[in-house]
Order: structure tokens, then C-alpha cells, then sequence
């Protein structure tokens, strides 16, 4: 008789267990929903905070991608004025150097005596 009597006991205990755990996670669940109603006007502030900040995180993205197209834009053109340059300097030289090699000691040209038919050169 006592070893039922202690079973039906721990089944009460248990039970009671069960249904006050239950009802203290209902009581959380149904606290955090009213303290959400109570700050609603809190968290909407919140939330359009977040909102902007987002929105001008992506601006500041955005502005940093034209920053750097332009700045390789102008980088290239002027790479672009160099290179040209730098291509007729090389065209020039040559051209110099062909001249220059054509003459020989004292401005003659291709071996011409001096006074020749080339005596301006």
C-alpha cells in the first residue's frame, strides 16, 4: 500500500511539475508580447533607424564604385596622353637616328664628296 500511495504521489508531483514549467514559459512568452505593444513607437523608431542606415550604407557602396570609375577614368586617359606621347618621341628618334646615320664625318651624306649633289643635307 505505500509503495502505491508514494507512486501516486510522484505522478501528482510530476504532473505539477509539467504544468507550472508550462505555464511559467507561457507567462515569458505572453510578457515579451506585451512589452512589444508597450515599445511598439520604440521600435518603430528602431526600425526606421535601421532602415536609413541601410539605405545609406548601399549610397555610401554606390558612391565609392563612381569615386573609383572616375578616378580610373581621368588614370587612364592620362596613361592613354603618355602612351601617345611616349610613341611619337619613339617615331621621332627613329626617325633621327636614320637621318643621322645617313651622314658621315663632317655632314656628309652616303659618302658624297662635299659640295655635292647633297650639300645641304
Amino acid at each position: 500500500m505505500a509503495h502505491w500511495l508514494h507512486r501516486t504521489v510522484s505522478l501528482a508531483y510530476e504532473t505539477w511539475h509539467e504544468h507550472a514549467h508550462a505555464q511559467g514559459r507561457m507567462r515569458g512568452i505572453l510578457e515579451r508580447i506585451a512589452a512589444r505593444w508597450r515599445h511598439r513607437e520604440v521600435a518603430v523608431g528602431f526600425m526606421t533607424w535601421r532602415e536609413q542606415a541601410e539605405r545609406q550604407r548601399r549610397a555610401g557602396y554606390i558612391t565609392a564604385r563612381i569615386i573609383s570609375h572616375w578616378t580610373h577614368r581621368t588614370s587612364a586617359a592620362a596613361f592613354e596622353s603618355w602612351h601617345a606621347h611616349a610613341q611619337e618621341q619613339r617615331r621621332v628618334t627613329k626617325s633621327a637616328a636614320k637621318v643621322s646615320w645617313g651622314r658621315g664625318r663632317g655632314g656628309e651624306r652616303g659618302g658624297w664628296a662635299e659640295g655635292g649633289g647633297d650639300a645641304g643635307w
